[in-house]
């Protein structure tokens, strides 16, 4: 939103207030008009200057005059008509993952950018804390309508996935350590304040971007496209466990696959479609799990893939334009499809005592092998490999077809890489004590406690050096 000068403001949706460009620091100043009324009827009217996020509206003069402790007759209402008030109030679409510039205004919505463009986005936070400035009992009840009503999109890829405009969880370095963004810290503050329990309601859209690799992105230059399917289909799992468990109750649950190529052959696509919604099989009570489909669409990968990269914003948030409806390649009215998603829908549906089953004894065992992987990494770098021949890519391949026979080749093959380095260290250490024996040997000159160290003693001596 552009900074009209001289004055430097704008004017929002409320009568009474004034304000400037959000996206411009120093004009975070905003101006109003005391609403105050005296007893012929007349409003004040007088400029009156405030600071986010509680707007005013009166100036200082009458600011003195109110009441402050006069009663809250909004409180005195009961507690079901106050419910039925604040739904006029709640998000009536999905609050999407991402964020978006506009040169259009924000329609009301929390805006922050640069000039020239505003950076919208759906999420309502500025709206929580108003009602928790205005009154905590407030806050809380807003709080549960808003959770059991919205909507949440979350967006995966092998990115990371991306909650209300945040990257929640990000790809993993080869050794296993965590890629270190700029805004790690309001990512972390966000997970821990976000009410995962209350939420009732997902949308999930799965991207599989299929080799493209943005410029100065090296992390994915060794793309291989069955490495991809189950990257993202890891994150699923995190999804599953992590985030789609922790809710109480589920009321619905929709998951969209979006390809960008369709030069795949059907019969694949069926099958990588269940290697990634497989996951969503574990959970149980959702009152209404939905599979939209699989889609794709040639020239949306890159814009869809830029949603997840660090660097498209400073917030890491995405810059990118909506993404068209792209063409359904798998999707009601298939045979195939309808088969899938009646199987997949029904064991979602199921009730049981948790709504989420236990992990199997494969991958209880993967993660144990994942934690000896990454601390060898670190010690041995060259263990590191690349696309299918990475071992971590083997096992969990092993994993998902419970297939023991194969996950105990590769951590063997692990393991001999593991008793290769001792050997060699016992070898560099055998060279660098047989080279200090013989230097021993050649001293014979006299010491100040020892006198002369005679070459029978020195090649007796029996010193050893230990490198490890």
């Amino acid at each position: 939103m552009n900074c009209t000068p001289p004055a430097q403001l704008r004017r929002c949706n409320l009568e009474n207030i004034t304000y400037s460009d959000p996206g411009v620091d120093e004009h975070r100043t905003r101006l109003g008009w005391c609403q105050a009324k005296d007893v012929y009827g007349e409003t004040c009217g007088k400029h009156f200057s405030w600071t986010p996020p509680h707007p005013q509206l009166f100036c200082a003069t009458h600011c003195r005059d109110v009441d402050h402790d006069a009663p809250c007759y909004f409180l005195k209402l009961p507690t079901e008509l106050r419910q039925e008030i604040f739904k006029y109030l709640m998000p009536t679409r999905t609050i999407d993952s991402w964020t978006v510039y506009r040169s259009t205004k924000c329609n009301g919505y929390p805006s922050t950018g640069t000039p020239g463009s505003s950076l919208c986005t759906i999420f309502p936070t500025p709206l929580l804390s108003l009602y928790l400035g205005f009154n905590r009992e407030v806050y809380e009840e807003v709080k549960d309508v808003f959770y059991a009503k919205a909507t949440f999109s979350i967006d995966v890829s092998r990115n990371g996935v991306m909650l209300c405009g945040r990257r929640i969880l990000g790809p993993r370095a080869p050794d296993g350590s965590s890629y270190q963004y700029d805004t790690q810290q309001t990512n972390d503050r966000f997970i821990q304040n976000f009410a995962w329990s209350l939420v009732r309601n997902y949308s999930v859209n799965i991207a599989i971007e299929k080799g493209y690799v943005a410029p100065g992105d090296h992390r994915m230059s060794g793309w291989d496209e069955e490495v991809e399917l189950y990257d993202v289909r890891d994150f699923v799992v995190v999804i599953v466990y992590g985030v789609l468990a922790k809710a109480h109750r589920l009321d619905t649950l929709q998951v969209r696959l979006r390809l960008n190529k369709s030069d795949w052959d059907p019969e694949y696509i069926l099958s990588s479609t269940k290697l990634l919604v497989g996951p969503f099989e574990r959970l149980r009570c959702v009152r209404k799990p939905r599979f939209a489909g699989v889609c794709h669409g040639d020239g949306l990968f890159e814009q869809y893939g830029q949603r997840h990269r660090a660097w498209n914003d400073v917030n890491n948030r995405s810059v990118t334009p909506p993404l068209p409806e792209p063409l359904t390649v798998l999707g009601p009215g298939m045979p195939e499809f309808d088969s899938l998603a009646v199987d997949w829908e029904r064991c979602l549906a199921m009730e049981e005592p948790s709504n989420i089953l236990p992990r199997s004894p494969m991958t209880i065992l993967f993660v144990e092998f994942k934690t000896l992987h990454n601390k060898l990494a670190k010690i041995m770098p060259h263990v590191i490999r690349h696309r299918r021949q990475c071992f971590l890519h083997r096992a969990r391949v092993a994993r998902e077809h419970e297939d023991i026979v194969s996950f105990r080749a590769v951590v063997a093959e692990l393991l001999a890489c593991w008793r290769h380095r001792l050997q060699l260290q016992e070898l560099e250490r055998a060279e660098v004590n047989m080279v200090l024996q013989r230097m021993i040997s050649a001293d014979t000159y006299p010491h100040k406690d020892q006198g002369v160290i005679k070459v029978d003693e020195a090649q007796s001596s029996g010193v050893i050096i230990d490198l490890i």
